[in-house]
């Protein structure tokens, strides 16, 4: 989990015009932009959990045990 999953959408949309007001010659779609790429990467792990879930479940099966 990441410092950016435990913030609410309202807390990620202020950060977000923060950032575009330090830098006024970024554009807010140059910003958002940005963000995408780590986006896409968080949904393909979230999609590959889905599809294999035992990679999610290994770790508390082997501490665990079946």
């Amino acid at each position: 989990m990441t410092t950016e999953d435990l913030m609410s959408k309202s807390t990620k949309l202020r950060i977000v015009f923060a950032a575009a007001g330090v830098a006024p010659e970024w554009d807010l779609k140059d910003i958002i932009l940005g963000m995408m790429q780590f986006m896409v990467i968080k949904l393909m792990g979230l999609a590959l959990i889905f599809m294999l879930p035992q990679i999610a479940l290994w770790f508390p099966t082997y501490i665990y045990g079946q």
